[in-house]
């Protein structure tokens, strides 16, 4: 959905269902289902808001400056297009943050100042997690009371730019801090006192990374992308069930590192309307997090603690229709991928997914 108001004004909008064929469950969500992937996780028949924004350039500034307001542009970013063969869908690298987010970004336009196209600076602030305590029922149900856990925020600096001298690229690096995390656990311990916090605060957590991809190089037919990702938790020395942020007992600071790089290949074949072929592999250490629960993949591949091979072939049929044909490697290191609670332990968990998608635009 997309309206345009005036040449500084904008709107734009995007619905989404996602479920499984003629499932009666009320929550089929594979893991947790929450705010930030409820449009990117199979659960029911309604339709869910993706995002949902206004773009404001206020006039009269000595620098340009862009104003996002709303449910961000924040799912699928870059290297995703690749893969579903469309155009840059998000603000953000999708492997630090791939999720649905309420919050507001200001972009500062450097180009006119560097010469550089695409040059900006974005400053962001989006809430991770708010408890209004809706589901607190008083002193009747004591092990409901949230009251401990407040909101978790998030505040973020991106710098992007196109690599200069190779057309159609782009460089970013991010850097958020997480402030705030919350326990995700239901009612207290056995050995805690009644009328204590169902949830309550774990602690921060630092997350940064550097991403760079180009799409045809040296008129190859090749696109190409890199991406390193990096974190590092701030307990406060709470921990429930031995669950504590990144540890079991909430006191010791951890640091995480990922990298994810792929190619993908524009076969010259009219006959065949120029199929494309592409590879991705992705590895991530023991106390990797990154906050990508709202990717469309059923796993989270992007939070795997190990290492995740991904093949595909992309075959289009008209300009509305492709079908996609993939296969999906992981192999897990470590438990807890993709949850920042608790200690992950070594594992020898394989997981593999064939898929067939048909995908069709208009």
């Amino acid at each position: 959905m997309d309206a345009t108001f005036t040449e500084t004004l904008s709107f734009h909008g995007r619905l989404a269902i996602y479920k499984n064929w003629g499932d009666s469950d009320d929550a089929t969500a594979s893991g947790m289902l929450i705010d930030a992937n409820r449009a990117h996780q199979p659960s029911s028949s309604n339709l869910w808001v993706d995002r949902v924004y206004v773009d404001w350039i206020p006039e009269g500034l000595p620098v340009p400056l862009a104003i996002t307001i709303g449910r961000q542009p924040s799912t699928e970013g870059p290297p995703f297009e690749f893969k579903e063969n469309r155009l840059r869908q998000s603000t953000y690298p999708a492997h630090l943050f791939n999720g649905e987010s309420d919050g507001i970004v200001a972009t500062l336009g450097l180009e006119r100042y560097t010469g550089i196209a695409e040059m900006g600076l974005r400053f962001g602030y989006s809430k991770f997690y708010h408890s209004d305590d809706d589901n607190n029922m008083g002193s009747a149900f004591p092990f409901l009371d949230d009251g401990e856990a407040g909101d978790s925020n998030v505040f973020g600096i991106l710098f992007e730019s196109e690599i200069p001298g190779l057309p159609d690229s782009l460089a970013v690096l991010s850097y958020a801090m997480v402030r705030d995390l919350p326990s995700s656990m239901i009612g207290p311990t056995l050995d805690e006192p009644a009328g204590t916090p169902a949830n309550m605060d774990l602690g921060d957590m630092n997350v940064w990374g550097a991403h760079i991809q180009a799409r045809n190089i040296l008129d190859s037919g090749t696109d190409i992308f890199f991406s390193y990702g990096g974190n590092e938790s701030s307990p406060n020395g709470t921990a429930q069930y031995e669950y504590g942020l990144l540890s079991s007992n909430g006191l010791e600071a951890r640091t995480g590192s990922s990298i994810y790089a792929g190619a993908r290949y524009t076969i010259p074949f009219e006959p065949l309307n120029r199929p494309k072929i592409g590879f991705e592999f992705n590895h991530g250490s023991r106390y990797w997090f990154s906050m990508t629960m709202g990717g469309t993949d059923l796993f989270n591949k992007l939070a795997t603690r190990g290492d995740a091979y991904d093949l595909y072939y992309i075959q289009p049929v008209n300009q509305y229709l492709f079908f996609r044909a993939g296969f999906m490697h992981i192999s897990y290191d470590y438990t807890g991928s993709g949850f920042y609670m608790g200690e992950p332990d070594a594992t020898n968990a394989i997981l593999d997914n064939y898929y067939l998608l048909m995908d069709v635009r208009f």
